[in-house]
């Protein structure tokens, strides 16, 4: 699922799953750790956007309703985690070049990263309590990125929201015209490769070890397993394959 190359000193990190959106699977969380392992070692800076003209819509849905055991579940709830700590924690800045859809753990995705920018066709949205499940890792930051108001609306509705909005609640740097994005992308890396590598990462480094809440990761483990387990997550599923493109997944 993810393709990485380096060039000109930036770590290319990209969801390479057109065919489903850019949906996560376990497989796409390990490839993204092992990516940016990658770019810590030989990057600068890492940049990951996605194939095609959607960042990521989240889970893949069919394939996390096939888990039915306890264990496969809190496993791959325990790679998400990581996934995004390693985010949260890279020793390069980790920048988003979101363009299309960001939704569920696309935009936790954007939260993750040190930065982000978005053309004014990107749209975010946290569509979790709609298919019984809860948005476990935007609970924990995005109160503290956006307004705990904000937020609610998110996770509680699962609208999504246009990038300006995005851009006034915090939750982006820039937003640009659809092809301005890798101009944009560029210009952004172009001010991050005129500082050493070392005070970077220690303000990347030091900067994602200090976010998490106390509890935070036993709480999203426990909370995990047992919503993806429960009888409200089947029916939010079954409700999900009867309509494959409801308006939040355009």
């Amino acid at each position: 699922m993810i393709d990485y190359q380096l060039c000109d000193q930036v770590g290319q990190i990209t969801l390479d799953r057109s065919s489903a959106l850019n949906a996560f699977t376990a497989e796409g969380w390990d490839e993204l750790i092992d990516a940016l392992e990658r770019a810590e070692k030989e990057a600068r800076v890492a940049v990951i956007r996605g194939r095609g003209n959607v960042f990521c819509v989240g889970e893949d849905i069919e394939w996390l309703a096939s888990l039915d055991d306890p264990a496969a579940i809190a496993e791959f709830a325990e790679t998400v985690y990581a996934g995004f700590r390693a985010i949260e924690t890279a020793r390069v800045p980790v920048v988003a070049a979101v363009d299309g859809p960001a939704y569920g753990v696309g935009v936790d995705l954007v939260g993750a990263a040190h930065l982000a920018v978005a053309t004014s066709e990107a749209r975010f949205a946290l569509p979790e309590t709609r298919l019984g499940a809860y948005p476990g890792y935007g609970l924990e930051r995005y109160p503290f990125q956006c307004t705990r108001k904000q937020f609610m609306e998110l996770a509680l509705t699962g609208e999504p929201i246009d990038a300006t909005t995005a851009l006034e609640w915090g939750l982006l740097n820039r937003v640009v015209d659809p092809d301005a994005l890798d101009a944009a992308v560029d210009d952004l890396v172009g001010s991050l490769l005129k500082s050493p590598r070392r005070p970077l990462a220690v303000v990347t480094g030091l900067s994602g070890r200090t976010l998490p809440n106390p509890g935070e990761h036993e709480r999203m483990m426990g909370l995990f397993t047992s919503l993806f387990l429960a009888p409200e997550f089947q029916e939010g599923v079954e409700a999900f394959r009867e309509k494959r493109d409801p308006e939040w997944q355009r």
